[in-house]
């Protein structure tokens, strides 16, 4: 029924035990795990994937989300009922709200048309197959993003609350940044005890 995607690419696999070492840490009982590696067009890669599992609804995050703090699993599971209640709902976006938006419930709020980043790569529960509808242009992951949408889905997003803490700032000083490890990243990865030797070839890192 709920599996996590993580959305990665050859060159980046190195990133795979670290993501997986922090879900296993801070996301007890999680569901199981399916990855998209490769090297061609992002949305394709992420579209095919999804094509070939059976699961409702999937938990997609990109591979340098790693978590930092236990999950809300509370909310996890309110997003869930929320999917299983609503057929027009596509996704419930856990990056706290900052766009244009409407009530929705005590917890989620919709999030207006013809607005940027209804497509977002921040932690999200999709429906399967809304997010199949929502990549059928073959484009980049930042152009997805951009895409100004209007159409029958309802894609909601967290009006205020923590759910899964993946580091991010304002700026683009956490994670991965334009192929490099930033401080932020490498000393998370230094705390938990998981920045290996392969993170440190791959990113051409001391």
């Amino acid at each position: 029924m709920f599996s996590i995607i993580m959305m990665s690419c050859d060159k980046y696999k190195c990133l795979t035990p670290a993501f997986n070492h922090c879900v296993d840490e801070y996301y007890p009982n999680h569901p199981r795990i399916e990855y998209v590696y490769g090297d061609g067009c992002w949305t394709q890669r992420l579209r095919e994937k999804l094509q070939y599992m059976i699961d409702d609804y999937v938990l997609f995050m990109l591979d340098d989300m790693l978590i930092r703090e236990p999950v809300n699993i509370d909310l996890i599971e309110d997003a869930l009922k929320v999917l299983e209640n609503d057929e027009k709902v596509a996704v419930v976006n856990f990056e706290k709200n900052y766009r244009e938006a409407n009530p929705y419930s005590k917890n989620w709020d919709e999030q207006k048309h013809n607005q940027m980043y209804l497509h977002s790569c921040q932690p999200s529960i999709w429906r399967r197959t809304a997010l199949i509808d929502n990549l059928s242009k073959n484009e980049d992951a930042w152009s997805w993003e951009m895409t100004w949408i209007n159409n029958g889905w309802k894609y909601l997003i967290n009006k205020d609350a923590d759910i899964i803490n993946v580091g991010r700032t304002n700026d683009l000083n956490w994670g991965v940044a334009r192929g490099k490890v930033t401080d932020e990243f490498k000393n998370f990865l230094i705390y938990e005890n998981i920045y290996s030797n392969e993170i440190k070839e791959c990113f051409k890192c001391d």
